[in-house]
C-alpha cells in the first residue's frame, strides 16, 4: 500500500519537475515562478527521483529529504497564485508534504517498521495492483478494505495504538487516496483549482462515490 501510493506520488513531482515553462500570456510569469523554484533542486531530482523502485519508502532518510523537497518547493512557490497550472502543482507539493511530515514523523515510522510483517499480510489479503491504481473506483474500494485491515494491526501493538499515531496514518492515507484521485483528473485536463488541507480528508469518503 504504501510502496504503491508513494511511489505514484513521487511520480507526480518529476512529471511537473520535467515540465518547462510554457508561453501562457497572463501565467507566463507563474510558470517561471515554478522553474526558479525547481532550478535549484534539479540534481535532486535527476539523481533521486527519477529512478524510485519503492524500496525508498522504507528509508526515512529518503522520505524526510524528499518531504524537505517538497515542502521548499511549496514555500517558494507561495499562495498568491491566479493560474490553474501553479495552482495544481501547489496542491500536490502541500499533500505530498502533509503525507511525508505524518508518516515520517519518528514515533508514526517506528511503528510502521514495528508492524511492517503485519502490513505485508494485509497487502496478502487485499492485494493492490499499480493497475488498480488507477482506476478510481477499484483503488478506494480495495484501500478502504486495506486501510480497516491496517488500522487493526496498529490496534494490536502496544506502540501503535497510541490514538495519535492510528490518526496520522489514517489521514495519510486519505490524503493519499484524495491525491491519486486529483492526478488522474489532472492528468486528463479536468482538475479544477483546489487548496490542500486537512479539512478536505474528512469529507473523502464521500467523494470517494462520485464518479469522475
Amino acid at each position: 500500500m504504501f510502496n504503491c501510493s508513494l511511489i505514484i506520488l513521487i511520480i507526480i513531482v518529476s512529471i511537473i519537475s520535467a515540465d518547462n515553462p510554457s508561453d501562457l500570456g497572463k501565467c507566463q510569469q507563474e510558470d517561471l515562478l515554478l522553474a526558479d523554484c525547481l532550478e535549484p533542486h534539479q540534481n535532486y531530482i535527476e539523481t533521486s527521483l527519477f529512478d524510485v523502485s519503492g524500496r525508498e519508502i522504507s528509508s526515512s532518510t529518503f522520505m524526510r529529504k524528499f518531504t524537505n523537497f517538497t515542502k521548499s518547493f511549496a514555500t517558494c512557490i507561495g499562495t498568491d497564485l491566479i493560474c490553474d497550472t501553479a495552482r495544481h502543482y501547489k496542491f500536490f507539493v502541500d499533500g505530498l508534504t502533509y503525507i511525508g511530515e505524518n508518516l515520517y514523523d519518528p514515533k508514526v515510522f517506528k511503528c510502521l517498521e514495528r508492524i511492517s510483517p503485519k502490513l505485508q499480510d494485509c497487502l496478502n489479503t487485499v492485494p493492490l495492483s499499480f493497475r488498480n491504481l488507477r482506476k478510481y473506483q477499484s483503488y478506494t474500494s480495495d484501500q478502504k478494505k486495506l486501510m480497516n485491515c491496517v488500522i487493526e494491526r496498529m490496534k494490536d501493538d502496544q506502540v501503535c495504538k497510541n490514538r495519535k499515531i492510528i490518526d496520522s496514518v489514517e489521514k495519510s492515507l486519505n490524503a493519499t487516496r484524495l491525491i491519486i484521485r486529483n492526478y488522474k483528473r489532472f492528468r486528463r485536463g479536468i482538475m479544477e483549482p483546489i487548496v490542500f488541507s486537512e479539512s478536505l480528508l474528512s469529507g473523502i469518503e464521500v467523494m470517494k462515490k462520485k464518479k469522475i
